[in-house]
């Protein structure tokens, strides 16, 4: 992603679009109340914090024909995150874990 970042914008002062090179990974993990990540493994290190994470994976069949097959860790069935394909689901979730156990910084 980050050799697109130029392309990424926000209005929100809640949302920042980090470049790794301003920003320490360790650092966002910390600050942060909650994830939404489609594939990448860096949820582990944000689920051993206890913190939420919701995946999206509004590509998946694309992205297992053309980058990896299915691997041994099942997206759907884990209890370490919610999993979705569809972008309302995802903003539902998104709104029951702001209501009810994610504060805001």
């Amino acid at each position: 992603m980050q050799k697109f970042i130029e392309h990424f914008s926000s209005s929100s002062d809640r949302i920042e679009i980090a470049d790794w090179k301003k920003h320490d990974i360790q650092d966002l993990l910390k600050r942060a109340s909650l994830m939404i990540t489609d594939y990448s493994s860096v949820f582990f290190d944000f689920s051993y914090m206890r913190k939420p994470v919701l995946f999206y994976q509004f590509d998946e069949s694309e992205f297992r024909q053309k980058q990896y097959g299915e691997g041994y860790f099942d997206y759907k069935n884990t209890v370490l995150a919610k999993w979705s394909d569809n972008s309302e689901e995802i903003f539902t979730l998104l709104e029951q874990n702001l209501s009810q156990n994610c504060p805001l910084l």
